[in-house]
């Protein structure tokens, strides 16, 4: 995990977006994360009651949310962008639960409070591995890979030398 971004060759992001809107390297105010299949759902929620009314996060459009917001950990984010979003993420966990008690609720919360806090998230679609085969994924980094060299230890020397074995 890095939070330069700016040899494209090794990201893959979703495809929301194009390789220009990608910026260089994870910056105050460009946070990154892996894209989770959320969606936008949390536009359903009672968001004047959650994030307060005249926050961003009331008035994120749905395409704005799909785009921006549906990602997980891993996270890459300047520490002032997280000073900024952590107390607004504790703050509306419970709020959204109350209305969603179910898993994912956090998550949600977290969506919620990155768009208060205006940051609008890259999706990046490498940074994880969980179902073999599940699109969004790091598994086309993966895949290629030799069974035999599968748990050989390093990297190669470049990325153009194939993938991490």
């Amino acid at each position: 995990l890095t939070a330069d971004l700016s040899n494209q060759d090794e990201l893959l992001w979703s495809r929301d977006w194009k390789p220009k809107e990608i910026p260089p390297r994870v910056t105050e105010g460009a946070p990154v994360g892996q894209q989770y299949g959320l969606g936008a759902k949390w536009c359903d929620f009672k968001r004047e009651h959650i994030c307060g009314k005249g926050s961003p996060c009331v008035s994120t459009t749905r395409q704005d949310a799909n785009k921006h917001f549906p990602v997980g950990p891993p996270y890459i984010m300047h520490r002032n962008d997280w000073a900024k979003l952590a107390p607004s993420w504790v703050e509306f966990v419970p709020k959204v639960y109350e209305e969603y008690p179910y898993l994912l609720a956090e998550m949600y919360a977290y969506s919620m409070a990155a768009a208060h806090n205006n940051l609008r998230h890259v999706k990046l679609d490498h940074m994880m591995l969980s179902l073999p085969g599940a699109g969004g994924e790091g598994w086309p980094f993966i895949d290629p890979i030799p069974t035999e060299k599968i748990c050989q230890r390093g990297m190669p020397q470049t990325w153009r030398d194939g993938p991490l074995p």
